[in-house]
């Protein structure tokens, strides 16, 4: 484990040695987020930001919206939509981050409960060069409405409303 008393030099070259070693094994967990962001774009940047490389276990993960979005034949929402959609309370505070940790895990559960096998929805592109053109695959993988307004952010450019709610 990283030790948070350590210089990012430090920190950097204990996690470089961690990665090259993991980066041969087989990886028995995933992390589970809700949407994309967090892993394919939050987590580098903040690593990059202290120099810190990012662990090969950061570049795959699952987005719980695809998994509610294929069982529930609905298109994906936001945390609180599939509470609600699921029936399920929201506990805490939105976008705390240990309350929306058991709100997903919520979430997970009840698909778990009702049959739902989780896998990898995601892969980050090591190329950034590539990144725009492997979100765009990833996104239409798995999304088989081929329909442009099915995705929120479409639907809010094409009908050109000012509305701020976001559903992702």
């Amino acid at each position: 484990l990283l030790d948070p008393q350590q210089s990012p030099q430090q920190l950097s070259q204990q996690s470089s040695q961690q990665s090259s070693q993991q980066s041969s094994q087989q990886f028995e967990f995933a992390i589970i987020h809700c949407g994309d962001w967090d892993s394919r774009t939050m987590m580098p940047l903040q690593l990059s930001l202290t120099n810190i490389p990012t662990p090969s276990y950061f570049n795959r993960w699952i987005n719980v919206k695809k998994h509610y979005s294929n069982f529930t034949s609905k298109p994906p929402t936001g945390m609180v939509g599939m509470l609600n959609q699921l029936k399920l309370p929201l506990v805490g505070r939105h976008h705390s981050g240990i309350d929306d940790s058991r709100n997903i895990t919520a979430i997970v559960i009840h698909l778990l409960s009702n049959g739902v096998c989780f896998d990898i929805t995601t892969t980050a592109n090591p190329n950034p060069r590539n990144r725009n053109r492997n979100r765009n695959q990833n996104d239409s993988n798995s999304n088989s409405n081929s329909n442009p307004n099915s995705n929120p952010r479409n639907r809010n450019r094409n009908n050109n409303t000012n509305n701020n709610t976001n559903n992702y």
